[in-house]
């Protein structure tokens, strides 16, 4: 099988499992945790820099945060500044998230962070050809995908 058929295999999979959401009249943006997320990250950065000061060995990973803290810290300040502070109409899942959500972390997961447009593109097609999205959801993907 290929890579691309397993894309829209996996796509089709999470639309279908996704056909029973509801519309929460109040849904807080806080609900994505991203202020304590940023924070969380904030602290491991502090902390792999106090080792590298103190030339303590990192792992690549830590070394791959402390070279790109900055950017990671200025996607999570857009995220918070544009995400809308209610999302009603954002569908949500039973497990309580953002329908919308629960797909860009599967995108994510799914091409191990390795992503671009066309692969984005053809699985959001695919998932839409089971269960079609709302405008509000195809808004805020590229936030959810930061």
């Amino acid at each position: 099988m290929t890579e691309k058929h397993d894309l829209y295999s996996q796509a089709k999979y999470l639309a279908d499992k996704h056909k029973k959401v509801e519309y929460k009249r109040s849904v807080r943006r806080d609900l994505l945790d991203i202020e304590r997320n940023s924070q969380v990250l904030l602290d491991a950065y502090k902390k792999i820099n106090e080792q590298v000061k103190a030339k303590q060995k990192v792992i690549p990973a830590a070394e791959w945060l402390l070279d790109n803290f900055y950017m990671v810290e200025e996607q999570s300040k857009q995220i918070q500044q544009q995400l809308p502070n209610n999302m009603r109409e954002l569908p949500m899942l039973d497990s309580g998230i953002p329908r919308i959500y629960a797909i860009a972390e599967e995108i994510v997961v799914y091409n191990n962070g390795q992503l671009d447009e066309k692969n984005l593109i053809d699985f959001l097609k695919e998932y839409q050809s089971i269960t079609p999205l709302n405008s509000g959801e195809l808004w805020v993907v590229p936030l959810m995908i930061r």
